[in-house]
């Protein structure tokens, strides 16, 4: 075994590595996606785990980096839309309380009371 077959063995190793990193980020945001993601990484090294072919090697190596790019892309897009989804969750609680009487002057969510109880 010569240098070049560890060297490339490192980048395939921390290659794995980063991508279970990235499913596993992933699967904090939409688990289906990560643990899916997670399945296909695994699969895909053992079924070339016995490759010997150095252009073959190449080529995986940089369909894996393509992998984890679209991932860490995936994943920065669910935390934006996650993030968005928050914000507009909590601008319909601000006006939550505002317009809710009804035309009798009651709240037409049930909601009693105008002051918090340590306020009396």
């Amino acid at each position: 075994m010569d240098l070049k077959y560890f060297i490339r063995r490192s980048a395939v190793l921390q290659l794995y590595r980063n991508l279970l990193k990235a499913s596993r980020n992933l699967t904090k945001v939409d688990r289906n996606l990560g643990d899916s993601s997670k399945e296909q990484i695994i699969t895909q090294f053992r079924v070339h785990k016995d490759e010997k072919a150095t252009p073959t090697i190449s080529v995986l190596i940089k369909d894996g980096e393509n992998h984890l790019e679209t991932l860490m892309q995936l994943y920065n897009s669910r935390i934006r839309a996650h993030e968005n989804a928050n914000e507009i969750s909590l601008h319909n609680m601000d006006n939550s309380w505002k317009g809710t009487k009804n035309k009798d002057g009651s709240d037409e969510r049930g909601r009693v009371g105008t002051m918090f109880p340590w306020q009396r």
